[in-house]
């Protein structure tokens, strides 16, 4: 890991400004961990130009061919799309419906702060506790 991190690569591939440039060659007259780090990349870098036997782009051919234009040109249009189907999709609610017409009840885990005991359930007298609960049933045991 070198001092200036990424400032490094950007220095290898000519991405700095003049300053940042100036700065991170200042840096690298006293810093040897650092010109090392510089000195492998350069070497990567030539050696990944080298794999491609391609001199580095520079823009200028960036056109395609006028023999890939014209190949180009020769191939058979495309087929048209499959006309779409007459039925629409079918609407989907955003959620299933309430498994049941009662109205929800309270939360059977409600805490009182001052006791940390469980209050009542459901508006009843007796006190109830929910121990388990599913989809479509709710079991629940008197104390």
């Amino acid at each position: 890991m070198s001092c200036l991190g990424e400032r490094l690569t950007a220095l290898v591939d000519d991405e700095l400004g003049h300053e940042e440039r100036d700065r991170v060659l200042a840096h690298l007259a006293g810093c040897a961990q650092c010109r090392a780090e510089v000195a492998g990349l350069r070497r990567l870098k030539g050696r990944l130009r080298g794999l491609s036997g391609l001199p580095a782009a520079d823009g200028v051919d960036d056109l395609p061919t006028p023999d890939f234009l014209t190949r180009l040109r020769s191939l058979p249009a495309a087929a048209e799309p499959p006309p779409a189907a007459d039925v629409p999709p079918p609407h989907r609610p955003a959620r299933p419906p309430r498994s049941s017409t009662r109205p929800a009840r309270p939360s059977a885990g409600r805490v009182d702060g001052r006791s940390g005991r469980a209050g009542r359930c459901g508006g009843g007298n007796a006190p109830y506790t929910q121990i388990h609960a599913t989809e479509q049933k709710h079991t629940l045991i008197r104390r």
